[in-house]
């Protein structure tokens, strides 16, 4: 795969885990209990932070990490939120499939941090 197609998937998931956890702070607004709370923070306020900061850093494109604190940070927020959400500690929104939103944002976190060492292995096409 090239470093351009790289950029485009990581971009287009980073976008994904935006508009989705963006959409869960606004029902988290309007009607509350959409997010899982982490202290008195709603966790979907934490990821939409967190998708912001990883595009602003992929976009800029030269505090690699940056990216990867911010990237890391999405990882473990969301992988607490699954492991509790499968240990009912947690509730996490579903999807109309029944699929837990936290298992989606641990896996789009995971493929933007695999897809960003790929691209980062491959020279950049300037």
């Amino acid at each position: 795969m090239t470093y351009r197609n790289l950029n485009r998937i990581i971009i287009l998931l980073i976008l994904i885990g935006f508009i989705a956890s963006s959409e869960l702070v606004i029902k988290e607004i309007t009607s509350g209990g959409a997010c899982p709370v982490i202290g008195e923070i709603p966790a979907c306020y934490l990821a939409t932070i967190y998708f912001l900061f990883i595009f602003t850093t992929h976009i800029v494109g030269k505090k690699n990490i940056l990216f990867f604190i911010f990237s890391s940070l999405g990882l473990a927020l969301s992988l607490f939120a699954s492991v509790g959400n499968i240990l009912g500690m947690v509730f996490c929104p579903v999807t109309l499939l029944n699929i837990p939103l936290c298992f989606i944002a641990f896996i789009v976190f995971v493929l933007i941090v695999v897809l960003k060492f790929q691209q980062l292995k491959k020279n950049k096409p300037y």
